[in-house]
Order: structure tokens, then sequence, then C-alpha cells
């Protein structure tokens, strides 16, 4: 083989290389693009996957009249998570360090044949100073207290509530979700169903905000944005 065949290989074998390289890059670009999965109600659903497992990322996102402290309250009212929580069973606080921060016992009441699921919640709630935009980012510890008999332990959660205040007294609402539910469900069942419940939270949270204990409530730890900016 001549020098020149040689430098000709070596510049095809470069040409690959650079080809695989912008195919890899260019699907792993698509398989984290958000994928528009439910737009009803004025509710839109995205789903995308992650390189973090096979279980699909959910976010919801509408826009709603209402106050910062409105959903904050809502939010943090923990009991009455069953009244508009999707298959929420029972909720309550096991620890709450401060008004941003509190751990909270969840069990959901899976339909028949699942085994009902449980989780402890840590979250943390922060307010931009600027912008006031709200975020309660909350984290799953599923060994903060020992498992329950007849109850799945969810062993990964990870979601956030953001709250950004908008023009004419509107709040842009985005909620994002990842859950693997552990046990023996596979990852293309959670899948298929995996948009039901950011949606029925979304729409359930719509009617219960306009409780008269969540529409006027005023929480001295939040900060609204003024009207005329």
């Amino acid at each position: 083989m001549t020098r020149l065949d040689m430098n000709l290989l070596k510049k095809i074998y470069f040409l690959l290389l650079i080809l695989i390289f912008s195919l890899s890059q260019s699907y792993s670009q698509e398989k984290h693009k958000w994928s528009l999965s439910k737009n009803k109600y004025g509710i839109k659903i995205y789903t995308r996957i992650t390189d973090k497992s096979p279980i699909k990322e959910v976010m919801a996102i509408m826009e709603l009249k209402t106050s910062l402290s409105s959903l904050v309250a809502l939010a943090k009212d923990a009991k009455n998570h069953h009244n508009w929580i999707y298959l929420n069973k029972i909720a309550y606080f096991l620890h709450v360090p401060s008004d941003f921060e509190w751990y909270y016992y969840n069990e959901s009441d899976a339909p028949w044949p699942v085994t009902n699921r449980d989780v402890v919640t840590h979250a943390k709630l922060t307010q931009d100073s600027a912008s006031y935009a709200i975020r309660i980012e909350t984290n799953g510890v599923p060994d903060y207290i020992d498992e329950k008999k007849g109850i799945v332990r969810i062993p990964r959660l990870t979601s956030s509530w953001n709250f950004t205040p908008k023009k004419e007294g509107l709040v842009l609402v985005k909620f994002k979700l990842f859950i693997d539910l552990g046990g023996t469900i596979p990852a293309w069942a959670i899948n298929l169903a995996v948009e039901n419940g950011p949606f029925n939270t979304m729409y359930g949270l719509t009617k219960e905000i306009q409780r008269e204990k969540y529409k006027n409530a005023k929480l001295s730890f939040i900060k609204e944005k003024p009207i005329n900016r």
C-alpha cells in the first residue's frame, strides 16, 4: 500500500469518526427532548426519556389566576393531599424544620392488583427575589422511616413545583416528576400510564385551589409580585 493510499484511509477513518459522533449527539439530544403527549383543559403534559432510567420523566404546565400564597398553602397542606393529588390515600408531616423545609409521608392507593406504594419526601422551598418565582424541590428518602408491611416503598422519586407569576394575576404552574414505583412493575408498563398522575393532579389542583381556605391564604414567608410589575 502506497503512502497516498494510507493517507486516504486515514482521512476516511477520521470522517467516519466525525459522522458517528454527530449521529450519537443527535440521538442523545432527541432522546432528551420533551414531547407533548396531552393537551386538555389548559394542561399540557410532556414526557421524555433520559439517561438515568428507561422510565419516562413527566412535565405538566398550565396557567392559573391565583396567588403564590394560595399555591404554597395548598402544596403544604399534606393532610388534604388526598383531595387533589392523584391516587393519594394519606399524607402527613414527619418533620418540619422551617417554613422552607419539610419531610412528609405519602401512601398511594394503587389500583388492583398493584400493591399500594408509599414514600417519604424531603421538600425544600425557595423564592427568587427578583422574579418572585417559587420552586419546591422534592426528593424521596426511602430509608427515613421503616417500611410498612404490605406496602411497597418507592425507591426513587424526584419532583419539583415551579410557580412563576405573570401579568394580570396569572401564575405559570410547572410540575416535573420522575418516579420509580419499585416492586415488579416493568418500565414499559409505567410509561404507558406515566402521564395520568401529573395530569389528574394538575386538574385536581385547579378545583381545590378555589376553596376559601386557599383562595384567601396569606403566608408571611411568601412575597407576592406587585401588580404593577
